[in-house]
């Protein structure tokens, strides 16, 4: 078997194998927030093609504070009722499905109270997701949203206790994260991690080891690195250029770590998982121009492979 159609224990998963749709906007999202039977429809295309995982594009914990705002949204039961029917679309394929949860704001303009209070909507946001059959949700810590904001040294300029130090910087979404492992049955917690900003000030990777270890002491089972490369920064970006920074998490946290950056050349893919450098490969952008490109990449492995 190739090692990237190999299959992987989350948690109390079993994911098929090592390939994922990683979330991005669909361009389908509507204002009200629900699901369509357009976005069933393109999820469960995508599902049909064996790709092992799913992460539903990002879900707003609350309201978009514009009515007229394309998003998709778990604040309120109807919402949940919608994601329940695409869920069951993904299941029937046998891909895992997770959901993306995150909300777009300002955070240096909130005061304490308020982010606190957007730390239980997150929390009650992933408890909709569990209820509509959802295997497990991820937090954005990389997206520009709220943990994004808050664990960054050059966006935090807060004091105690969402600021300060490391820790203050990482109280909320280590709360949440907590907090729904109290509450959950079997249910897997990803973060999408941003793990270095390549700015003088600003979040490196040695930082970024040490944050992914307090998630995983938190009881997250996953993280997903991404890298912020800033327009004028002097950064190669070629097919494979996070798998480095994948492996430099893995050296110190015995959790799965998901990769993307261009790595949908199937043979590359297969050798990231072979050697051990990252343990999903996120083929998010390929996926949405090619929904049955995994069968593609299957018969092209096959094809060279020794008879």
């Amino acid at each position: 078997m190739h090692p990237l159609f190999s299959p992987l224990r989350l948690a109390h998963i079993r994911i098929p194998n090592r390939l994922v749709l990683g979330s991005l906007p669909s361009g389908l999202a509507v204002p009200d927030g629900g699901f369509t039977e357009m976005l069933r429809t393109y999820y469960e295309l995508r599902a049909s093609s064996t790709v092992g995982l799913i992460v539903i594009e990002p879900m707003y914990a609350l309201p978009p504070r514009d009515a007229l705002t394309n998003h998709l949204g778990l604040y309120n039961d109807t919402q949940r009722k919608g994601l329940a029917r695409c869920i069951r679309g993904i299941h029937h394929y046998d891909t895992v499905a997770m959901v993306m949860i995150d909300q777009p704001l300002w955070v240096a303009r909130a005061s304490d109270q308020e982010l606190t209070a957007l730390g239980r909507a997150f929390l009650a946001a992933a408890q909709r997701a569990r209820a509509a059959g959802a295997d497990g949700v991820m937090f954005s810590a990389g997206d520009g949203g709220l943990f994004d904001q808050l664990i960054s040294p050059l966006q935090n300029q807060r004091a105690a206790p969402y600021g300060g130090t490391l820790q203050g910087r990482l109280k909320l979404l280590l709360d949440t994260i907590e907090a729904l492992g109290r509450h959950r049955e079997p249910f897997s917690i990803g973060v999408r991690l941003n793990v270095e900003e390549f700015t003088p000030g600003g979040l490196s990777l040695p930082e970024a080891r040490m944050i992914a270890s307090q998630l995983s002491g938190a009881g997250a089972n996953f993280v997903e690195i991404c890298a912020k490369k800033p327009r004028d920064a002097l950064v190669a970006q070629f097919p494979g250029w996070q798998v480095p920074l994948a492996e430099s998490l893995k050296s110190v946290v015995a959790l799965p770590v998901m990769v993307g950056g261009q790595l949908d050349d199937p043979f590359l893919a297969d050798s990231v998982i072979r050697e051990r450098s990252a343990d999903l490969i996120d083929i998010g952008e390929r996926l949405r121009q090619e929904p049955h490109w995994p069968l593609a990449a299957r018969a092209a492995l096959d094809a060279q492979a020794p008879a």
